[in-house]
């Protein structure tokens, strides 16, 4: 169980938080700390890359869908002893009128925050930005300094910082080697990442770079203790033998959920839809998580072993769900960007584009229809955030949704017998 944290916030977006963490659970998990990578809210791109850094799954930590006593019993148990908890967004950022920022999470767990500053473009003026933050969370312990151009520019900004009372922990220099491509949803995948030559040695490199302008003493002493975290409720799973998809283009999915699953006494088998692989008869619950299944729509239609497993366990009355892009491939049709539509498994009334892109995003409360599968709450809480759009949608509806100020949003999602599913992501 992890017995000490630390935070790595922003001043804004961009800022280089996912590059820093992954760079620092490399250098320190190479010297011998036991360290894993933790995510602020709704993100399944960037623990991916805390995972390759350190070779622990990191964990999603949601002041919007977890209580307090939910964020201190997942922080808890994790398999490391120190977690580092890379930010979203800027500090305070976050849903209107709710509490479910950087600082929001600082707050409720107690730990410690080090700001991470692009200063690329501005030198003392960086410093005193964060000196201003510290008067709005005291919690800011320093600052570690991304995109620096020179000794002297770091100099520039280290002097106000020492008049402001902070600490600088590192200087990270602007470097090409350190430029991570994206893509709609956000970074391309470090799975992809991993299998492209070119960019193999990435960890490493960032690793290194990272490790060498960095304090790491100086950030490991600025660890503070995790609170104590009491046991709480963790529902039954869905199935005693439940099958995940995971691959390239269903790989969205929340280590807490499969971890909860575990605990409750699942046996959990993965598969890729892309590998073709056909799923187990005797399998109890089927899940499709989300991915870019719009991405690779020519190899995933002709993998009819898949599908034609998936459409058994559907005739059997199997439960399956589907979220985001595995609600998608539930559907009858995917159309992709240059017009061409690819058949997927037709068990839901459902035709998506990702030629007609629209960018869909933000936390989503969910009332549950009554029809809807007893695994699932009556009430739950996600997000969304897709650029695919819905051509048709047809069959009773699923959930009845609200964004995070409770203003309606009207219904969503499908159940067809024991296939369900929807755009939202469930925390």
């Amino acid at each position: 169980m992890a017995q000490n944290g630390l935070i790595l916030g922003a001043a804004s977006s961009n800022a280089g938080k996912t590059l820093i963490t992954t760079g620092l659970l490399a250098a320190l998990s190479a010297k011998g700390h036991d360290i894993m990578g933790a995510k602020t809210g709704p993100d399944y791109i960037d623990p991916a890359f805390h995972q390759a850094a350190c070779g622990i799954q990191s964990v999603n930590l949601d002041p919007f869908a977890m209580d307090v006593a939910q964020l201190k019993y997942y922080a808890a148990h994790t398999p490391a002893h120190n977690l580092l908890i890379e930010g979203v967004m800027g500090l305070f950022d976050g849903a209107v009128g709710l509490n479910v920022s950087t600082s929001t999470l600082a707050a409720q767990l107690g730990l410690p925050v080090i700001l991470i500053m692009n200063v690329r473009g501005q030198s003392q003026t960086a410093g005193y930005i964060a000196a201003a933050l510290k008067k709005l969370q005291p919690l800011i312990k320093g600052v570690i300094l991304n995109e620096v151009g020179s000794e002297r520019h770091a100099n520039l900004i280290e002097t106000v910082l020492s008049d402001e009372g902070l600490r600088c922990y590192g200087a990270v220099p602007t470097d090409d080697a350190l430029k991570v491509p994206s893509r709609h949803l956000g970074l391309v995948q470090m799975a992809e990442l991993q299998a492209d030559p070119s960019w193999s040695n990435f960890i490493n490199k960032a690793g290194q770079i990272i490790g060498d302008s960095c304090d790491l003493n100086g950030i490991m002493s600025a660890f503070g203790a995790l609170p104590q975290a009491a046991d709480i409720h963790i529902s039954p799973p869905p199935a005693q033998k439940i099958t995940v998809i995971r691959d390239e283009a269903f790989g969205f999915t929340y280590q807490h959920q499969i971890d909860n699953w575990h605990r409750a006494g699942a046996d959990i088998n993965f598969i890729s839809a892309l590998g073709n692989e056909a799923i187990d008869k005797d399998t109890g619950f089927v899940y499709l998580p989300g991915g870019y299944p719009e991405l690779h729509l020519p190899r995933l239609a002709n993998n009819q072993l898949f599908f034609n497993s998936l459409r058994a366990l559907a005739n059997k009355q199997v439960p399956i769900y589907g979220e985001c892009g595995g609600y998608m491939t539930l559907g009858e049709a995917i159309i992709d960007k240059d017009g061409t539509s690819y058949q997927m498994a037709g068990l839901l009334g459902l035709v998506t584009s990702y030629q007609k892109r629209q960018r869909h995003l933000g936390y989503r409360r969910l009332t549950t229809a009554a029809k809807a599968p007893a695994y699932l709450p009556q009430i739950a809480y996600g997000h969304e955030f897709h650029f695919t759009t819905t051509i048709t949608e047809t069959g009773d509806h699923l959930f009845e949704a609200q964004d995070a100020a409770s203003n309606p949003l009207g219904k969503t999602g499908l159940i067809n017998g024991s296939v369900c599913g929807s755009y939202c992501h469930i925390i």
